[in-house]
């Protein structure tokens, strides 16, 4: 396996400051295939995903560690506030 990713309806609304309606619960790329699109590849397929739920407008977050959160922002996540998630420092995006 090289990737995953798992999405569903927010269920925590208030962990973010903006409206999310799908929240992005897990995503690992294997390091063997990092930087070769892959992940960026398996986002777009969850936002597809996401949108045949019935979302005109989807808005997705994730909990992300820190050192997660540059690959989310350059899928076009916004930092919205600092957080700590799982136990692991972190940002809500």
């Amino acid at each position: 396996m090289i990737g995953f990713g798992h999405l569903g309806p927010c269920t925590d609304r208030e962990r973010f400051t903006s409206n999310v309606n799908f929240e992005v619960y897990g995503f690992y790329i294997s390091p063997s295939v990092t930087r070769k699109g892959v992940g960026r590849r398996l986002m777009a397929e969850l936002e597809r995903r996401a949108m045949e739920q019935g979302c005109a407008t989807v808005r997705l977050g994730v909990c992300s560690t820190l050192t997660a959160t540059p690959f989310y922002v350059a899928c076009g996540f916004v930092i919205c506030k600092d957080s700590h998630c799982h136990s692991l420092g972190g940002v809500d995006l």
